[in-house]
């Protein structure tokens, strides 16, 4: 009996680290494969057909991988990250392919697979969001709206959670919903407030209530000069949100710097270039004359630039007009209604 017991215990103690290696294996495989997966592919300098070619063989690679990985490691739960893997390989080698709709509905047989088999988990989560790419590419409103309330419900402390909340907010406020927009975005703000779709969220709420409340920016401009649009009051402040090379912006600088030099000292501008190229921008200024302290953003262009925001910015060019008390009286303007309104607070600002 005594030999019997023995024997077992070695048994156990020669598997258990077998299966320990096998569980490591299983870890090492499926990271290659979210490695490869997470690649950019460079196309720059090669012909349409080489690069097809190439992202074909890259993709290929991926879907390859993780059919492999599935046979292998059946009864390990790293499968449904692979699952993943695989539909968002298929979901990319799409946009390659002359008929893509096989391969967009084997990536929705897969994420809706890993869905069903762990609904809760960070790879259903993540499968939920290529649903939602698929649903937002072939304009499907109502099936969008379903998988990002499912996603929410399922995934509620999940990266992909913030992005469904806001299809949600956006595809309610482009059906005329504005009520239930909101309050979706009050949700994403208070509940995801780090992300980048909750602090736009707060901007979009706080732009609402833009015209009659503070004008508030606080930055330190690309030259390193530290601003406050709060130390202005008693002038006239415009804020210009602006895109380098885009000719309606180039005409909102020009009217700024004519009406800034015009104005004796009783205005000051301020402005938040919403490009990439730091050089484009120092030169599109300069030869509209602009001379006033201008925001750069390195890491984030567009709507995702910092003080675009904070402050719900979704249109380019857009200026934001306050008072010399420091109240916010027009927003959204541009061409000749920006310089009357401009002209306007002007002469309020000398009685």
């Amino acid at each position: 009996m005594r030999i019997g017991w023995a024997m077992a215990i070695a048994a156990l103690v020669v598997m258990m680290p077998a299966a320990q290696v096998r569980a490591d294996d299983a870890q090492a495989a499926l990271e290659d494969i979210q490695k490869l997966g997470g690649e950019k592919l460079d196309i720059r300098g090669k012909t349409a057909e080489k690069a097809s070619e190439d992202a074909l063989a890259h993709f290929n690679k991926i879907i390859g991988l993780c059919e492999d990985f599935r046979k292998k490691y059946a009864d390990n739960p790293l499968v449904n990250d692979a699952l993943y893997e695989e539909g968002r390989a298929y979901q990319n080698r799409s946009r390659w392919m002359k008929t893509p709709d096989d391969d967009l509905k084997k990536a929705m047989e897969l994420a809706d697979q890993v869905i069903k088999a762990d609904p809760k988990s960070e790879a259903a989560a993540k499968s939920h969001g290529l649903r939602l790419q698929y649903f937002k590419m072939t304009n499907k409103t109502d099936q969008l709206l379903a998988e990002a309330q499912a996603l929410v419900k399922d995934c509620h402390d999940s990266k992909e959670a913030p992005l469904a909340l806001r299809y949600i907010a956006d595809t309610y406020e482009q059906s005329g919903k504005t009520e239930d927009a909101m309050k979706m975005y009050e949700m994403l703000a208070k509940e995801y407030p780090d992300s980048q779709q909750g602090k736009a969220a707060a901007g979009i709420l706080a732009s609402r209530k833009l015209k009659g409340s503070a004008l508030d920016m606080t930055f330190k401009s690309a030259s390193g000069e530290d601003v406050d649009t709060k130390t202005m009051k008693g002038k006239v402040v415009l804020a210009v949100f602006w895109m380098p090379g885009q000719a309606m912006s180039k005409d909102v600088l020009q009217r700024a710097s004519a009406t800034l030099k015009a104005s004796g000292g009783k205005l000051a501008v301020v402005g938040v270039c919403l490009g990439s190229d730091k050089g484009q921008m120092e030169e599109d200024a300069k030869a509209a004359g602009a001379t006033w302290p201008e925001f750069f953003d390195e890491k984030n262009k567009r709507f995702k630039n910092e003080q675009a925001l904070k402050l719900g910015v979704r249109e380019c060019p857009f200026a934001i007009l306050a008072d010399k008390t420091g109240k916010v009286r027009e927003t959204g303007l541009v061409g000749q209604n920006l310089s009357d309104a401009i002209e306007k607070l002007l002469a309020e600002a000398g009685k």
